[in-house]
């Protein structure tokens, strides 16, 4: 299989390569682009140092048949700091590598690495650990490198095709993934009209590797199952338009022992962007397993489903208004009743120009309530208070939050058992010639938690093509941990 993988890789950035004789011309000379970053956190109960390097290479285009890409590399080293004898052998253990291979006018890519994905394949992945994707964040399908600072980010490849075909285009995508390992590929299409509208296609097609099942006892009620094969396909139709957005995105997936399992989607977005209604459905029946081969339900009969609406509306002297609700119902098998397992609603109110003078009024008020069932607080609910005043020379910003969960909806009830939460936070910051400082402090207490303070410490520089970042985040006494980076960034 990965022979295989290779050879479609290989063929791929070849054939981008043949189809972009227009993007030969280019800049004068070479680019270097250097960014590095360091952090450490040597007074948390796991020192560590870690380090970030990411350089890019842009070379002149010439008149040789293939364009030169750019070419990126990515490092990060995660060494640790604690010098006890159990820890000694983890120095120098964590490590990184990410390589990109891009086009010079984006036709194609190749990527290795820590990997961030769009498009179908990316909005299959853990639909129900993430929010309902309304189609103003529809993307066409593609990858990157991703920056984190997480050692264990899996390193996985990519490769991406986009041939122009008029004004129109065709799209190809290969992801390949280990732990579990994995192949994912899309074909689609994008169609424009006249009338700034775009007809968008995708199809994917993807195959799993599902490790065997365990048992953490000798005795299981469920049956062990050896390694299997997972396949799952996907289709979806995007139409977007300047007053009208139509989504929808449908899939498959077939395992072994467990069956054909099925999502839908359903999305729309009507008005201009300073007055938008969006919305949509999402349902997921039988054992259905997403782009990466999660599990999605719990049982083979379980059906869960999702709503969510939105209304914005924006005017630039008064602000902006958002009104967000999602609720997520299920039941466990087609003869049990419904039953709502979670909901949330925000209302996220921003001031505009007119009131830019009025320090008192808010710069953004957001009030949010959430109910989560199984849970041993389900109902809660926040409010969240921004205040800023200055300009871009000196500005003051203080920000307040307070949270309250309960075993009850009525917060107010004597029998209610309550678990509050509050933040204040106020930050500072100064511009002069071309440096920025920050100072800020904040401080939170939750319920049966010790209090948390900290003053943050912000600098940065910028001159011409050379870039200096630095912040240190102090803690108060013992609440919390220390952590210090330093990030650089240049070029040629």
């Amino acid at each position: 299989m990965h022979r295989r993988l290779f050879v479609y890789l290989g063929s791929l950035v070849f054939f981008l390569c043949m189809t972009s004789l227009d993007a030969q011309a280019g800049s004068n000379g070479p680019a270097l682009t250097c960014y590095s970053k360091t952090t450490a956190t040597p007074w948390s109960q796991e020192p560590a140092l870690v380090q970030q390097t990411d350089i890019s290479l842009s070379l002149p285009q010439t008149t040789l048949f293939i364009p030169l890409p750019r070419l990126r590399l990515y490092t990060l080293h995660n060494t640790n700091l604690d010098a006890s004898p159990l820890k000694m052998p983890e120095l120098f253990q964590s490590k990184a590598l990410g390589l990109g291979i891009y086009a010079p006018h984006g036709q194609y890519r190749f990527l290795y690495g820590a990997l961030t994905i769009t498009g179908l394949e990316g909005r299959l992945k853990n639909l129900w650990k993430k929010a309902f994707i309304l189609p103003e964040r529809y993307t066409k399908a593609g990858a990157d490198l991703l920056r984190t600072t997480s050692p264990t980010q899996q390193q996985d490849m990519a490769g991406f095709l986009s041939i122009p075909i008029g004004s129109n285009s065709a799209l190809y995508s290969l992801l390949h993934s280990y732990g579990p390992e994995s192949i994912h590929g899309t074909i689609g299409f994008e169609i424009l009209h006249i009338d700034e509208s775009t007809l968008r296609i995708e199809a994917g097609l993807g195959s799993h590797v599902l490790p065997e099942t365990t048992a953490d006892t000798w005795f299981a009620s469920a049956p062990l199952l050896p390694q299997r094969q997972h396949y799952g396909t996907s289709l979806s139709l995007q139409w977007f338009s300047p007053l009208l957005n139509l989504a929808g995105d449908m899939a498959a997936s077939y395992t072994p022992w467990e069956g054909t399992g099925y999502y839908w989607k359903g999305a729309f977005a009507v008005g201009p962007t300073s007055f938008r209604f969006s919305g949509g459905f999402d349902t997921i029946q039988g054992p259905f397993r997403d782009s990466r081969g999660e599990l999605q339900g719990l049982t083979s009969q379980e059906e869960k489903n999702r709503g969510r609406l939105q209304l914005f509306i924006r005017e630039r002297n008064l602000g902006s208004l958002s009104i967000n609700a999602e609720l997520r119902f299920m039941k466990e098998k087609p003869s049990s009743p419904y039953y709502i397992d979670e909901s949330t609603s925000a209302l996220t109110i921003t001031k505009g120009r007119l009131f830019r003078a009025w320090w008192v009024v808010p710069e953004t008020f957001q009030l949010e309530s959430s109910y989560k069932s199984g849970e041993t607080f389900p109902y809660g609910g926040s409010l969240s208070l921004t205040h800023r005043a200055g300009g871009t020379k000196g500005w003051v910003e203080l920000k307040s939050t307070g949270s309250l969960l309960s075993s009850q909806a009525q917060f107010w009830s004597m029998t209610a058992h309550l678990k509050p939460t509050y933040a204040l936070e106020a930050l500072g910051g100064m511009q002069f010639c071309s440096t920025d400082l920050q100072i800020g402090t904040k401080w939170k207490k939750e319920y049966g938690s010790p209090e948390e303070t900290f003053i943050n410490l912000k600098g940065d520089y910028k001159k011409d093509s050379f870039r200096i970042s630095g912040a240190v985040n102090l803690p108060i006494g013992n609440s919390a941990d220390c952590t210090a980076n330093l990030s650089m960034s240049w070029a040629w």
